[in-house]
């Protein structure tokens, strides 16, 4: 799980080959993704498709070091037969599904984050990777879906829109 930007890879091979390493491009990317090779940096080219790649002689042991930033980002799902018509949210940083907080069942991440303006803004990171606590309330918490126990209560998708819709209709 990528709890960092930096992914390791260790080539393994009975003989010195040369072909070519690719990589799948995300879509989260924020910026150019940096490539070393054996602690050396290295040119990572792009091709049609859109896969990054190396191409060189590999002899086995030959270490990959790909950094890739990314940053916050919110998806809405707007299935309005499913969610209604303003639909629902993720929070995600990168690759990993971020799920906020609940201390109860009463517990509302729209009480707390506004749908109407930037979500991302109302978040600051912690000290501890990709950990979130909103601005306006310190114990909406938002971390990684995977880290949550068993017995953890948390919004994965989250509707914004509806303490706002109940504040318009009164």
């Amino acid at each position: 799980v990528p709890e960092d930007n930096k992914f390791g890879y260790t080539i393994s091979l009975t003989k010195p080959e040369e072909f070519s390493v690719k990589f799948r491009k995300p879509e989260w990317l924020k910026g150019t993704a940096v490539a070393t090779v054996n602690g050396e940096s290295v040119a990572l080219k792009e091709d049609d498709m859109g896969w990054l790649y190396i191409t060189r002689e590999w002899n086995s042991g030959d270490t990959i070091e790909l950094t890739m930033n990314s940053a916050l980002k919110v998806y809405t799902l707007s299935y309005e037969s499913d969610y209604g018509p303003t639909g629902v949210f993720a929070i995600l940083k990168g690759p990993v599904a971020l799920a906020a907080s609940m201390r109860s069942i009463l517990d509302d991440p729209a009480e707390v984050l506004n749908g109407e303006k930037d979500i991302t803004a109302q978040l600051k990171e912690t000290d501890t990777p990709l950990v979130y606590k909103a601005v306006a309330d310190e114990d909406l918490t938002l971390k990684p879906f995977y880290s949550y126990d068993v017995n953890e209560l948390y919004y994965l998708h989250m509707d914004l829109y509806i303490p706002l819709l109940i504040h318009l209709l009164l």
